[in-house]
């Protein structure tokens, strides 16, 4: 069976796009990351908090999926 997803793009704002474009490649860069790094920690703590009885190997699958998979 095959599942079909409605993909949407939103756009940035304006003001975002120029504070991105005043950043050096480092900066922007460093603020990828950290966002990542956020999203992760996040999406581990929704995911624990669902599945009470995972492990933690179990989670940081999870987790890798969702991410690596949309």
């Amino acid at each position: 069976m095959t599942q079909s997803r409605l993909v949407r793009f939103e756009m940035p704002d304006p003001e975002l796009i120029e504070v991105y474009r005043q950043m050096s490649p480092v900066e922007r860069f460093a603020a990828a990351f950290s966002t990542i790094e956020m999203v992760r920690g996040r999406l581990d703590a929704h995911i624990a908090g669902l599945n009470p009885t995972w492990s933690r190997e179990q989670v940081k699958r999870e987790v890798a999926r969702r991410i690596l998979l949309g």
